[in-house]
């Protein structure tokens, strides 16, 4: 019987190249679920959807109110109230949970539990500096993630992430050294040629 694995993103995964590698990967060793805003039809694992959290005036002054006085907790809940998705999932067994991304770590451990289930946690970014030349963003939000870190990120069981630069950053501010999978396509063996035009096209990697 193979172990089981959750993985969880708060992403489109008809657009999410990195994460849809992750759960093909993983159906080498797993029955796999995933849980997301959304994916591509007639993918051969368990899916659960949720919605994402929109953005009304009520919502952004719920959130805004919480971190103002620095309740991390309510502000977290306020934005992704994803509870009875969580109570449901926590009543399973997990060997494993993939929590992508920052803003999914607080709901893998809710799921975790008192369960011996091992978390790795996927960075797709350094999120405490993501909009920091903003300073809304900084005066709210960013503390708000730097809370997230500092108390997850040392719990995790493994770590990785996209790039030198961000694991570097992880490191020295959250004590945990990241491995390093890059956002690389599977390899093709190709050799480089020569276009006949002056118009070279450009193929940009990401959203």
């Amino acid at each position: 019987m193979k172990r089981k694995a959750l993985v969880l993103v708060f992403s489109n995964l008809k657009h999410d190249a990195r994460v849809n590698r992750q759960i093909n990967y993983l159906f080498n060793d797993f029955e796999v679920t995933v849980v997301a805003f959304d994916r591509r039809e007639n993918e051969a694992y368990s899916f659960h959807k949720i919605d994402q959290t929109p953005l009304m005036f009520f919502t952004k002054a719920r959130m805004a109110f919480w971190l103002a006085l620095r309740n991390y907790s309510k502000a977290y809940r306020a934005f992704h109230n994803y509870q009875s998705t969580s109570k449901k999932l926590a009543a399973q067994h997990w060997d494993l949970i993939v929590a992508n991304d920052v803003d999914t770590l607080p709901m893998a451990f809710e799921i975790k539990g008192n369960q011996k289930t091992k978390i790795i946690f996927d960075a797709h970014e350094y999120a405490p500096r993501h909009f920091e030349d903003r300073w809304l963003w900084k005066t709210f939000i960013q503390p708000f993630y730097i809370n997230i870190c500092a108390t997850y990120i040392p719990k995790v069981d493994a770590m990785i992430t996209v790039g030198k630069g961000l694991a570097n950053e992880y490191e020295k501010n959250f004590g945990k050294i990241p491995f390093i999978v890059t956002n690389a396509t599977r390899h093709y063996k190709i050799e480089p040629i020569l276009p006949e035009t002056d118009k070279i096209k450009l193929v940009h990697h990401g959203i």
